[in-house]
């Protein structure tokens, strides 16, 4: 049979169906590569951004968020100065930003038990349930909090009592992170003690939220790191399935540095790890510094964010440090190991930090501008520790969730590679997540 082979001119009349044909499948395919970086997905809540409201009488502040298996967006916070006081709450948005009304009472779950509670983190097991950790407060007594959630944002009564497991070793006990294990174990980074003299400790429950016994001692690990005091305030689990925990460490000065630990699998610490199973970093005498979050890369190194008031002002700044998978400082990254980031010259708060697809570093927080008014931030930095110029000014984009300010208190990534950002605003009393759009680079 003979091939037919069109003419040139039939070719002319072809290219721009072509072009037009793969330009339509390249969006189709990777529309975050084809968008601008930054931009508001406005495919999500109302131009961008959703609001809610999970307590009218109360102001609340989300801690914490995550995405489950169905692209659903998880959050989980606490309310402020209402009649009940302080209380524990939950949300589940769907993908398009619409609350998610087959969870909890109308797409919302409270807390109104008779103590001061407050959530730090969440996590979603397998089997898609909510795992969440903070403290409660009775008088004179400051306790541990973890509590669990089916997937309908009902409390889990199989789990611990009724839903929800206590920690009770001295006077000022604090959850801040929690992490579920791929074998369903549960642990939480903590401090325990009156306050003063704490260590950072590690507990760790079995599915069904018992302590486990054979973690530490009653399912509890308490670490000597030095110092006065310590706290391990943020926790993942790496490749291993070792804990690597970040904190900080109090000087007899009463200064404190950030802090790294890693455990081995039974739950001492990991003596390949600087020697000593763990590291301070110091990024100036005398400051006041703490890890909020902190990551494991591919390479199985380890990046603190926090802040400290290591400027001459005495102001918070953001801060990072990475080091290398045997606890030395990353040399390729920032100046020696560390960055520190300051934008308004006034206060400035990182909370969070994901790493993307592309190996670069996402930040969320806020400050105060000159005009002290707060904004929350996004801030981006290549994978090397410097500010990603080609990311809003400077490596920053100044989030007001559609109002004069507001702050930034939660983050993640979701499964397309698109940035989620929870905050609340003061003045409206509203929670609020906004959802931008990323580009990539392409692939070499």
């Amino acid at each position: 049979m003979e091939r037919q082979v069109p003419n040139s001119g039939q070719w002319r009349m072809c290219l721009p169906v072509i072009a037009l044909l793969a330009a339509l499948l390249a969006l189709a395919a990777a529309p975050a590569l084809a968008l601008a970086d930054g931009k508001p997905d406005l495919s999500f809540g109302k131009k961008g951004t959703s609001a809610f409201d999970p307590d009218p009488l109360s102001l609340q502040s989300p801690s914490d968020m995550v995405t489950d298996s169905k692209g659903r967006i998880v959050m989980g916070g606490t309310t402020f100065n209402g009649p009940g006081g302080n209380m524990a709450w939950f949300t589940r948005l769907n993908r398009n930003g619409s609350v998610d009304s087959t969870f909890g009472t109308g797409g919302f779950t409270t807390f109104p038990v008779p103590a001061q509670t407050y959530i730090a983190t969440v996590a979603v097991d397998s089997e898609g349930r909510i795992v969440a950790a903070g403290n409660y407060d009775l008088p004179m007594n400051r306790d541990i909090w973890v509590l669990r959630l089916k997937s309908d944002g009902h409390l889990d009564s199989g789990f611990g009592i009724g839903g929800g497991v206590g920690f009770d070793f001295g006077s000022f006990d604090l959850g801040y992170a929690a992490v579920v294990g791929k074998d369903g174990l549960i642990y939480v980074a903590a401090s325990t003690g009156d306050g003063d003299s704490d260590k950072a400790t590690v507990l760790r429950y079995t599915s069904d939220g018992d302590p486990d016994s054979t973690w530490g001692t009653g399912g509890a690990v308490r670490l000597e790191v030095g110092g006065t005091s310590s706290r391990a305030e943020a926790i993942r689990l790496d490749r291993r399935g070792r804990v690597v925990l970040g904190g900080e460490r109090v000087n007899p000065d009463d200064s404190s540095d950030f802090l790294a630990i890693r455990l081995t699998r039974k739950g001492a610490l990991d003596k390949t790890f600087n020697g000593r199973g763990f590291r301070t970093i110091r990024f100036m005498k005398g400051q006041r510094a703490e890890v909020s979050d902190m990551r494991v890369d591919g390479k199985g190194r380890i990046l603190l964010l926090g802040a400290g008031d290591i400027a001459p002002d005495g102001l918070p700044d953001g801060l990072l440090a990475r080091l290398t998978p045997n606890g030395k400082p990353d040399k390729s990254f920032g100046l020696s190991g560390k960055v520190v980031k300051s934008i308004f010259g006034t206060r400035m708060y990182l909370a969070h930090v994901r790493i993307d697809r592309a190996g670069r570093i996402v930040t969320a927080g806020y400050g105060r501008d000159p005009r002290n008014a707060e904004q929350a931030l996004l801030i981006r930095f290549e994978s090397n520790g410097r500010s990603d110029r080609s990311w809003g000014r400077n490596g920053v984009r100044k989030l007001t969730f559609g109002q004069p300010e507001g702050e930034g208190t939660a983050m993640t990534i979701d499964g397309k590679g698109r940035y989620l950002v929870g905050g609340y605003v003061f003045d409206t009393g509203l929670s609020y997540v906004t959802r931008l759009l990323v580009k990539y680079p392409r692939h070499r």
